[in-house]
């Protein structure tokens, strides 16, 4: 799924805080992103965050340099030094976003499911299928475990819509 218009926007503000030239904003789209503009299609949400982690580093190392100016002193754009490092690991585990998109796709499916099953056994068993390996903690989880748990917890509750509403998901000619 390709990133938001205000993603977008994000990114260039962000490039032009640091006072990036075209050249070195095109590189960091290839080097952190697999892309070569923001509209690919193809730039995703982790690479999205790669590359907001590696933007803000150039531009608080700037602001640091004196080279350009302190953007929080300008409005509430960018109010934070570490935001977008914090949500990239350099460890590989599990993002914050990540985590967050596991909490809440976990909190919708445990609506479908029995009593029984609404535990951390059950998602862990989720997890474990997904990955094929043992779960012991989501804190844990590497990067891209962290993503075929998303996916897995997506195609369940897709599953338990669906099963709980079957009228909905055939939509009948006009």
């Amino acid at each position: 799924m390709a990133i938001s218009n205000r993603q977008k926007a994000i990114l260039h503000i962000y490039k032009a805080a640091a006072a990036l030239s075209e050249p070195t904003y095109r590189n960091y789209l290839r080097t952190y992103g697999g892309v070569q503009s923001s509209a690919d299609p193809r730039l995703s949400q982790s690479g999205f965050d790669s590359i907001m982690a590696a933007l803000e580093t150039i531009l608080w190392q700037r602001v640091d340099l004196g080279s350009v100016p302190d953007p929080r002193a300008r409005g509430r754009k960018i109010a934070s030094t570490h935001y977008w490092r914090s949500r990239c690991p350099d460890n590989g585990l599990i993002n914050n976003r990540q985590l967050h998109c596991i909490e809440q796709l976990w909190s919708q499916l445990t609506e479908f499911l029995p009593d029984e099953q609404c535990s951390d056994v059950y998602l862990r068993g989720i997890a474990r299928k997904a990955t094929g390996q043992e779960v012991g903690s989501l804190f844990i989880l590497a990067h891209k475990s962290a993503g075929l748990l998303i996916e897995a917890l997506k195609d369940r509750l897709a599953w338990s819509i669906r099963s709980a509403n079957p009228e909905a998901a055939h939509v009948p000619a006009s």
